[in-house]
């Protein structure tokens, strides 16, 4: 139990989708649970509007009820904390918490759905159109991929990388790092969540050159 509550709070959606996993699997189960994966990124990309008005919502209540609550204060009286601050500072933070869960929530359901296509035989693969040649060292590259650190770089030039695998194609974007030229954010435009956010970084001197 420890164990498992420990686990709840340092990766509440990567153990909230281990658990969905667990209760379902079947491949019936499997497609249903990749289902609810892209309807959830779906209805949170639709409502992002609203979600980011109630977080500005709930810290301007909480600014304003501070404020309030700081002027009206008797002289000499301690500094007041204001319920209306609570509040607001509680609706900000359920949101901006709630978009982080579910954001790791969209990264573990998209690896589930790459990894096994990238662990399969890869018959052919193509870089913004054009057949690439240098395929042992990065298929090894790209099965290695993993997340890193967070650094103080961004991803620049894109490449459009489509593969063709024994378990159906595969469509990915790396994206050359900012400050390392070998290092590449991998994007997985199967969920709009994934396709602004990375799902991991790759390491490879394969795309030199291009």
């Amino acid at each position: 139990m420890e164990t498992l509550s420990s686990c709840l709070v340092q990766e509440p959606a990567r153990t909230l989708y281990a658990f969905w996993q667990g209760l379902h699997c079947s491949k019936r189960a499997s497609s249903e649970m990749h289902h609810f994966a892209h309807l959830v990124d779906r209805t949170v990309n639709s409502l992002q509007p609203i979600f980011i008005l109630i977080a500005l919502g709930g810290w301007a209540v909480a600014l304003v009820g501070q404020i309030s609550a700081y002027r009206s204060r008797k002289p000499g009286a301690p500094r007041p904390i204001s319920g209306k601050f609570i509040v607001g500072m509680l609706v900000f933070a359920g949101v901006i918490g709630g978009e982080f869960a579910i954001g790791g929530f969209l990264k573990s359901a998209a690896l589930d759905e790459v990894k096994p296509k990238l662990t399969a035989n890869i018959e052919a693969v193509t870089i913004n159109g054009t057949r690439f040649d240098k395929t042992s060292e990065f298929f090894a590259a790209l099965r290695n991929m993993h997340s890193t650190m967070g650094h103080h770089s961004h991803p620049t030039t894109r490449y459009r990388l489509f593969l063709t695998t024994s378990q159906g194609p595969l469509e990915l974007q790396l994206c050359r790092d900012s400050q390392d030229p070998h290092e590449y954010w991998v994007f997985y435009p199967g969920f709009d969540s994934t396709r602004k956010n990375d799902i991991g970084h790759v390491f490879t001197n394969a795309l030199d050159g291009i």
